[in-house]
């Protein structure tokens, strides 16, 4: 199993082989090409082309009460035709009937880098999931301290280690060994992983339950592990 979550070098992968988990930064997706396990990614995959393509953000926001913060609206796949982010918050309400956000246009570069790299690979089996719907799937509640706090880290940290004691050892050490700007990251791409593992174990469900799929085929939804 496989987390993805995106970071300021590109991408903080945590692996689990034979229990054995593994956390690195890469600068692309390559090294996940031959993986044939259940990849989980906190990157948008599939953009909305019309109001009539409907993303999962608006049902996931009621779970995360007042972290629904961390759910950005992701932009409309026309919006890829500008980097400037005055263009694109007009061709989004143009095309979406709402603007855009710095930090949503922020990620526009990732955004396209994934989805271009799944277009590429339609053999891998990678689903978009959502790291603080997954805390919140794990504690049954949300997370108490902001993720952006040592509380909060030190919150998550233990949910996962709750959820899946043996990641404790390697989760420990990837927080000792990378420095603290990569500690958000560590405990995101660590929440994909677990909620992949476990969705081996008891299976999926998705947000929304009959996903649609955008002008490019790419399906919009949130996967998450079946907690009922």
């Amino acid at each position: 199993m496989i987390g993805i979550d995106g970071c300021k070098q590109g991408f903080m992968i945590a692996r689990l082989k034979d229990f054995n988990l593994t956390f690195s930064i890469e600068s692309d997706l390559t090294s996940i090409l031959s993986d044939k396990d259940l990849i989980l990614i906190d990157v948008p995959l599939g953009c909305p082309n019309s109001v009539d393509e409907i993303r999962p953000e608006p049902m996931i926001r009621p779970y995360l009460k007042k972290r629904a913060s961390s759910v950005f609206n992701v932009p409309a796949l026309q919006c890829f035709i500008s980097n400037q982010y005055n263009e694109v918050n007009m061709i989004n309400k143009q095309i979406l009937n709402k603007g855009l956000s710095k930090q949503s246009f922020g990620i526009m570069p990732i955004i396209r880098k994934v989805n271009d790299f799944i277009l590429n690979y339609p053999h891998l089996n990678i689903h978009e999931s959502h790291p603080e719907l997954v805390f919140t799937w794990l504690k049954g509640d949300i997370c108490t301290y902001s993720k952006h706090s040592e509380e909060g880290i030190q919150e998550r940290v233990e949910i996962l280690i709750s959820s899946l004691p043996f990641v404790k050892d390697s989760l420990n050490k990837a927080l000792l060994t990378y420095s603290k700007t990569y500690h958000q990251d560590i405990v995101d791409s660590c929440a994909l992983l677990v909620c992949a593992y476990l969705i081996n174990q008891r299976g999926s469900i998705m947000i929304p339950q009959h996903p649609q799929r955008n002008s490019q085929g790419i399906e919009m939804k949130i996967m998450l592990f079946n907690n009922s």
